[in-house]
């Protein structure tokens, strides 16, 4: 795999996924991402408007809100505290962003990580 990033394999196995169930399994994830095993995967209700993480008795989520035909607001981050600073943000925040890219659909950040994460990846809010 000479050439591809973490970061690039990351996102290249979650379109493959996310196309079909909208699921990332743990091998998909990059080195250092506090998952433990195969059971914890990143996971989309869009109905709740939620992607979510499972880790062990813990849940951390990023919640959305549809804003007109062509928007999305995220106004929510949640990890619990002995995740914090582990990716597992990064992670939601990735998942959020490949599903508006493939809806076509502008991201609106009220979320101060979510503001801080696109500003970082050079997208405007």
């Amino acid at each position: 795999m000479r050439g591809i990033s973490q970061l690039n394999l990351f996102f290249i196995m979650f379109l493959l996924k996310f196309k079909h169930n909208y699921a990332i399994g743990v091998a998909c994830l990059p080195i250092g991402v506090a998952m433990v095993d195969e059971e914890n995967r990143i996971t989309h209700d869009q109905d709740q408007h939620y992607f979510k993480i499972n880790i062990g008795n813990h849940c951390a989520h990023l919640a959305y809100a549809k804003v007109g035909d062509g928007a999305i607001e995220v106004y929510r981050t949640y990890v619990p505290d002995e995740f914090r600073g582990k990716g597992v943000a990064a992670q939601l925040a990735q998942a959020l962003l490949a599903f508006a890219d493939q809806q076509h659909l502008k991201v609106i950040a009220t979320c101060s990580y979510m503001q801080s994460y696109m500003k970082k990846m050079g997208r405007s809010t």
